[in-house]
C-alpha cells in the first residue's frame, strides 16, 4: 500500500537537492530570508526618501531663484536628474513640493508620539514631540526661509504651506487617543489639544522664517506657555531640562 506523506517517495527532499517550487532550494518562510526581505524594503523605503528629499531641495533651490510660477515640473525633473514618472511618485503635483516641509515635520511629530512612554499625558507627551519637532525645524532652517522666500515673490500663492500641517489633526489625535488601548476615536479634549498645539508651532514656524527671532527656545516655550492645554503638560521640576529638545541635548 503506498504512503503519502505529502512529498512522493521519489520527490523525497536529499541533502543539498532544491526542493521543486522553491528557488535556491530555500525556504520562502525561513526567518532568515524575511529578515533579508525586509532589510531590502527598508533599504529601499530609505533611498526613496533620501531621493524625495533630494528632489525637494532641488526644487525649493529653483523655487527661490525664479520664483515659483516661473518653475515648470520639466525644469525640477531636470536639475534633479529624475524623470517624470519618477516625479510624481513623490509628488502629486508641484504644489505638493511646497508642502514636504510640513509633510516631514507631521511625520516626525507622528513618530515622536508612537515612541513616548504609555504612561505619560496626552499634553505631555505632544509639547515634548512638538519640542523635538522644533529642534529638527531650527536644523533645516534655510528650507523654511526658501519656503518663505516662495511666498514673497509668488503673487499667485495665497496659501502658506505650513498650514497643511492642520491636515495632520485629526490622524495626530487619533495617535494620541492609541496610546491608551481602549480603540475608541479620540474625543474633543484631545482634538482641542492637538489643535491648538499645532497652531502654537505654527506661528511659531512663522515667525522665525518671517521676522528676526534671536531667542526661538524661548520664543517657543512662550508660546506653549501661553496655551492653557499645554502649560501644565510639563512638571515643575523637568520643565527646564525639557525646554531643551532630546536631539539637541
Amino acid at each position: 500500500m503506498t504512503r503519502h506523506h505529502g512529498i512522493s517517495c521519489h520527490q523525497r527532499r536529499v541533502p543539498g537537492k532544491p526542493v521543486p517550487g522553491l528557488r535556491g532550494g530555500q525556504d520562502q518562510h525561513h526567518p532568515t530570508s524575511v529578515s533579508r526581505r525586509c532589510g531590502v524594503a527598508d533599504l529601499r523605503e530609505r533611498n526613496r526618501a533620501g531621493n524625495r528629499a533630494a528632489a525637494a531641495d532641488v526644487a525649493f533651490a529653483l523655487f527661490a531663484d525664479r520664483g515659483y510660477g516661473h518653475v515648470t515640473v520639466a525644469d525640477i525633473c531636470d536639475a534633479a536628474g529624475i524623470g517624470r514618472r519618477t516625479f510624481f511618485r513623490y509628488f502629486a503635483t508641484k504644489d505638493d513640493v511646497l508642502t514636504e516641509p510640513a509633510r516631514e515635520l507631521a511625520a516626525r511629530v507622528a513618530a515622536a508620539i508612537t515612541a513616548a512612554p504609555a504612561d505619560l499625558p496626552e499634553a505631555q507627551v505632544l509639547r515634548q514631540a512638538l519640542t523635538d519637532i522644533a529642534a529638527y525645524a531650527l536644523s533645516h532652517r534655510a528650507r523654511l526661509h526658501q519656503l518663505a522666500e516662495v511666498r514673497k515673490t509668488s503673487a499667485g500663492l495665497h496659501w502658506s504651506p505650513l498650514t497643511r500641517l492642520s491636515e495632520q489633526e485629526h490622524a495626530l489625535a487619533g495617535q494620541l487617543a492609541a496610546r491608551h488601548g481602549t480603540g475608541t476615536a479620540p474625543g474633543w479634549p484631545t482634538r482641542l489639544l492637538v489643535a491648538r498645539a499645532l497652531a502654537g508651532l505654527r506661528i511659531w514656524l512663522d515667525d522665525i522664517t518671517g521676522t528676526d527671532c534671536p531667542d526661538p527656545w524661548q520664543h517657543l516655550q512662550q508660546i506653549f506657555d501661553t496655551e492653557p492645554l499645554l502649560t501644565f503638560a510639563i512638571p515643575p521640576h523637568t520643565l527646564n531640562q525639557a525646554q531643551t529638545p532630546r536631539s539637541v541635548r
